[in-house]
C-alpha cells in the first residue's frame, strides 16, 4: 500500500533526480511527467486510492479534472482551501519545477499553486510557458483552462474568453473548459451564451454539477416565464441530489432568488398603507399576489419560501377586506402566471444588473 510511504517516495525523488531528468520510478509522477492523464486516474484510482495527504488531493483534483470527473475533481480542490494546505501545495509545487525543469506539467502545476494564493500574474506567465512546453493536446487545454481562470480572476473578461475557446479547440472532449466559459458569460451578463457553455459541459460530462448550477443561473438570468421553470428545476435537483458543497451553492442561489426577487415583490403590496389606497390600486396588488403565490408554489423545494407565502397570503387577504369594507366584490382570477398580461408581473420590478447568482469554477482556487 502506497499511502504509508507516499511521502518517503516524493522526498526520494526530490534527492535522487537530477534537474534535467524528465523521468521517475514513481509511477504516478512519471505519469504526469509524460503528459498520461489516463494512466494518472488509473493509478490514483487502484494504488493511490488510499492516499490523503494536501499534495495528493491537490494532484488527484486535477488528474480527475482531465478525465471529466468533474465532481471528484471539485471535491478534492475543496478540501485543499485551507492556508495551511495552499502554502503545502505551493511549496511543493515550486521544488517539483526546479527538479523537472521545462516540464509542462511541472509548469501547470506550479501556476495552479500560485493561483491559489491569489497570485494569478505570476500564474498566467507560467501557464504560458507551460503551454508553449506541452506536447499532448488534453495538456494544452488543461492548461489553456486553468489560464482563462486566471484572466477572469483579474477580471480581464475578453481576454478570458479568448484562452478558454482556445481550450475547447485543443481538446473538445474536455468538460471543463466549457463550464468556465459558461462562468465567464454569466459574469457578463451573457445568459444566453453562458447557457450554450453549461449545455456544452453537460454534454461532456453529464452529471456535473458545477455546469448544473451555471445552466440553472443561465435560465434564471434570461427572465422569461419557461426559463425561470428550468432554472427552478436545476437548482431543486441540486438540493436533492448534489454532495453538501453543492447543495450549499444552489441553496445561495435559490435563496438569493427568493428573498431578493420574490420579496421585492412582495414588498410592493405590503398592508403598509393599505387604507390609503384606491380600489384601482387594490385591485392591482391582489393581482399581483396572486400571482405571486403561484409563482412560489412551483418556486418552493422544500418549503424554502413558506413563511413569505403565508405572508402574502395575509396580505391578500387584507386587501380582499379592504375592498369589501368599502363595497367592493372583487375577485382576482385563479392561475395568472400563465397569462399574456400577467406573467411579467413576477419580473417587473426586477434589475438584471442587480442579481449576479453564484457559480464556482471547476478549479475552484477561489470562491467566485
Amino acid at each position: 500500500m502506497k499511502k504509508i510511504l507516499f511521502f518517503v517516495v516524493w522526498s526520494l525523488i526530490f534527492i535522487s533526480c537530477a534537474s534535467n531528468n524528465q523521468h521517475s520510478s514513481d509511477t504516478l509522477v512519471n505519469a504526469l511527467l509524460n503528459e498520461d492523464w489516463v494512466k494518472a486516474q488509473e493509478l490514483c484510482e487502484k494504488d493511490y486510492k488510499d492516499s490523503s495527504s494536501t499534495i495528493y488531493r491537490a494532484i488527484k483534483g486535477h488528474v480527475f479534472l482531465a478525465n471529466n470527473k468533474n465532481n471528484e475533481s471539485l471535491e478534492l480542490f475543496l478540501s485543499i482551501r485551507e492556508i495551511e494546505d495552499k502554502d503545502v501545495w505551493l511549496k511543493w509545487t515550486k521544488q517539483f519545477l526546479q527538479e523537472y525543469k521545462n516540464n509542462p506539467v511541472a509548469l501547470f502545476l506550479y501556476g495552479d499553486g500560485l493561483a491559489r494564493k491569489n497570485d494569478f500574474e505570476n500564474a498566467s506567465r507560467n501557464y504560458q510557458i507551460a503551454e508553449n512546453e506541452a506536447k499532448q493536446n488534453l495538456t494544452k487545454a488543461m492548461i489553456l483552462n486553468a489560464l482563462g481562470v486566471a484572466y477572469a480572476s483579474m477580471d480581464s473578461l475578453n481576454k478570458a474568453i479568448n484562452i478558454l475557446e482556445k481550450a475547447n479547440i485543443a481538446f473538445p472532449e474536455l468538460a471543463d473548459p466549457y463550464a468556465s466559459l459558461g462562468s465567464v458569460f454569466l459574469w457578463k451578463n451573457a445568459a444566453g451564451g453562458a447557457l450554450e457553455y453549461f449545455n456544452k459541459a453537460l454534454t461532456k460530462s453529464k452529471d456535473f454539477l458545477l455546469a448544473i448550477n451555471g445552466r440553472g443561473c443561465s435560465n434564471f438570468l434570461k427572465f422569461d416565464k419557461e426559463s425561470f421553470k428550468l432554472a427552478v428545476s436545476d437548482f431543486s435537483l441540486l438540493l436533492k441530489d448534489s454532495n453538501n458543497v453543492i447543495k450549499d451553492l444552489a441553496t445561495m442561489n435559490i435563496n438569493l432568488i427568493g428573498n431578493e426577487v420574490l420579496g421585492k415583490n412582495f414588498v410592493l403590496t405590503d398592508s403598509i398603507g393599505m387604507h390609503t389606497r384606491t380600489n384601482s390600486q387594490i385591485r392591482k396588488d391582489i393581482v399581483h399576489n396572486v400571482s405571486l403565490i403561484e409563482a412560489i408554489d412551483y418556486f418552493n423545494p422544500a418549503g424554502m419560501f413558506d413563511q413569505l407565502k403565508n405572508k402574502t397570503q395575509s396580505n391578500l387577504n387584507k386587501q380582499y377586506d379592504v375592498l369589501k369594507s368599502r363595497g367592493v366584490n372583487f375577485q382576482s382570477p385563479d392561475k395568472l402566471l400563465g397569462g399574456a398580461t400577467t406573467s411579467p408581473l413576477i419580473f417587473a420590478q426586477i434589475d438584471k444588473g442587480n442579481y449576479k447568482l453564484y457559480s464556482w469554477y471547476g478549479l475552484v482556487q477561489k470562491k467566485n
